[in-house]
């Protein structure tokens, strides 16, 4: 089949360079318009090579979108592998081809290819082609709809920010590396923030006891004149001052370095 270089994508980028080649949270978002099919393929080529290297708290994520619909790539256990909930495509590991071949509709095009020519004789094909080519259209609907719900940003917590230059962002994380906590009660929480760019937020039992702990990588930035950290939960942590900060509202004391 001959590929159809004339689709253009949208493409927008997560811990990743523009050209692919580099990952780390250190990289700002980065947004590409315009981009054919060969120019993403040479992207995918790119994030495919430094995939093996890939560690938390890095989350690197490519997100594609086109004529064909929304689609999320995302690098697990050092391999590409292609968010999709549609039966029409293969879920998991990919190389750069096959994820370029089901983004364009390749993979759709030759099923409905082959399925058209073992019907019924040729009187009857071109019905039959068109209620494939109906249910391809509807099922792509339906996998677009379903890639934007779940794949789209929290609403309501992150105002508008930017990230601090490497060097201003590592002060910052050292200023504000520390043990901070709500309380010590049942249902207080503790905020751990590490030199490293780690974070862990930790929900206090009876006695101190620890009852749940979420982690999360966090990004040195600036929002609405304050220094903050950006979390990679979609969340804001505001540094109010030397032995605070505000996460969710709740405010927490500093209580160790």
């Amino acid at each position: 089949m001959t590929r159809p270089d004339t689709l253009l994508f949208s493409v927008s980028l997560r811990h990743l360079t523009a050209d692919g080649k580099k990952c780390g949270l250190e990289f700002p978002a980065a947004q590409l318009r315009h981009v054919s099919v060969s120019q993403l393929e040479t992207l995918l080529l790119a994030v495919d090579e430094i995939a093996p290297s890939v560690a938390p708290p890095a989350e690197p994520e490519v997100r594609i979108s086109g004529a064909t619909g929304d689609f999320v790539v995302r690098i697990n256990a050092g391999q590409l592998h292609m968010v999709t909930w549609s039966s029409h495509h293969k879920v998991g590991a990919a190389t750069p081809t096959q994820i370029v071949a089901a983004i364009t509709g390749e993979e759709a095009s030759e099923a409905l290819r082959s399925k058209g020519s073992a019907g019924q004789p040729k009187s009857k094909g071109g019905r039959e082609t068109l209620t494939l080519v109906a249910l391809g259209l509807a099922i792509l609907l339906v996998n677009s709809f379903t890639v934007w719900i779940l794949t789209r940003p929290p609403r309501g917590f992150l105002p508008k920010y930017r990230l601090l230059a490497p060097e201003q962002a590592q002060r910052v994380l050292a200023d504000v590396a520390g043990v901070y906590e709500t309380g010590r009660g049942p249902g207080d929480r503790r905020l751990e923030v590490g030199r490293n760019a780690s974070a862990q937020r930790i929900k206090l039992g009876p006695g101190g006891s620890v009852k749940d702990i979420q982690s999360f990588a966090v990004q040195a930035a600036e929002a609405e004149g304050n220094k903050a950290l950006i979390t990679s939960r979609k969340s804001l942590i505001t540094i109010k001052d030397g032995i605070s900060v505000v996460l969710y509202g709740d405010t927490y004391t500093r209580v160790t370095n």
